[in-house]
């Protein structure tokens, strides 16, 4: 059995040693910082970093809502009758 460790019991979910997160935007910037060694992103002050950041939390906070719904649906739609 998995035991979820996360304080908000959420997916996804990492562990790299003894940090564990949930949150897909602030996973995504923890494996840029921590492993990226300035390739993966761009630099602050940069101005393309405003788009990157744009579209880095684009699909947690505009894209996946509607998709969770129908994921939701799809799966528990039987479990409401």
């Amino acid at each position: 059995m998995v035991v979820q460790r996360t304080p908000l019991g959420k997916l996804p979910t990492i562990e790299d040693g003894d940090v564990i997160m949930c949150e897909s935007g602030a996973i995504v910037e923890y494996i840029l910082e921590r492993y990226g060694r300035g390739h993966l992103a761009l630099p602050v002050g940069s101005r393309e970093r405003a788009k990157f950041l744009q579209w880095l939390h684009f699909a947690e906070g505009t894209a996946f809502p509607p998709l969770g719904i129908i994921v939701w649906l799809t799966l528990y739609r039987d479990d409401a009758e």
